[in-house]
């Protein structure tokens, strides 16, 4: 089968018609070629038509259970409005945190995250919580990626500031590295505070995480707090998990 050649967007290839049709074109509905990446192309213009798109019934297949890979239109929509980060999205996504799917979830944490507005502050806090840890891990990288775009307003981040908290150190041991660079970049001096005081500990089950964010935020770790903490570790230094 030959392949279509994708061209660029000519001038009258931006109408709201024309968006809405490559959207459903995701869908599969009418024979748009390369409407993915025309969409792309187009950024914040395809934003209203891709937001309709989260409740079109369209877009809402259930995925196959035995498929967690599967890709289909609605990962779609969820990868262009990545790209575009419209605050209007929100109140749709926090539906999805609620979802029966994980895999909805996952994907609505994640581009919850990335949006960083005020208005997602409950839902992601839900995603914080979830007991999926994938699911926590999508919104941390989402919020990851806006702290890099500078998004979010001061009160978003004093929002989410206390549900980070609990994911520098888990019973479960289901822990990434983000959570303590997050705590420190959003409130650097209360974060490393925090950081230093309560988490520079062998009861931390990933103690390198907590160093290396809190080296990112000063520099260094307070030679006062490394010989307590050496003096701590001193014991078990043979079996602790260093990893």
């Amino acid at each position: 089968m030959q392949k279509h050649a994708f061209r660029g967007l000519g001038p009258a290839d931006d109408s709201m018609d024309c968006v809405r049709a490559w959207v459903l074109a995701l869908a599969g509905i009418g024979n748009e070629p390369d409407a993915k990446e025309k969409l792309r192309q187009l950024g914040a213009k395809a934003a209203a038509p891709l937001i309709e798109a989260l409740s079109n019934p369209a877009f809402l297949a259930e995925l196959p259970d035995d498929s967690p890979l599967t890709k289909n239109a609605l990962d779609d929509v969820f990868d262009l409005l990545r790209d575009i980060a419209p605050p209007e999205a929100v109140r749709p996504l926090c539906a999805f945190v609620d979802h029966h799917d994980l895999r909805r979830i996952q994907a609505a944490a994640l581009l919850l995250g990335c949006i960083a507005d005020d208005d997602g502050i409950p839902a992601l806090a839900r995603a914080l919580h979830h007991d999926d840890d994938h699911v926590r891990s999508y919104a941390l990288m989402g919020l990851a990626g806006a702290r890099v775009e500078g998004r979010g307003s001061h009160a978003f981040w004093t929002g989410v500031y206390p549900h980070l908290i609990p994911l520098i150190d888990r019973d479960d041991g289901s822990i990434n590295d983000l959570a303590p660079k997050l705590v420190a970049s959003i409130e650097p001096a209360q974060g490393l505070r925090l950081l230093l005081d309560q988490y520079c500990t062998k009861k931390n089950r990933r103690l390198s995480y907590t160093l290396a964010a809190a080296r990112t935020t000063s520099g260094e770790v307070p030679v006062a707090i490394m010989d307590r903490l050496l003096a701590d570790l001193a014991p078990d230094c043979a079996s602790y998990p260093w990893t």
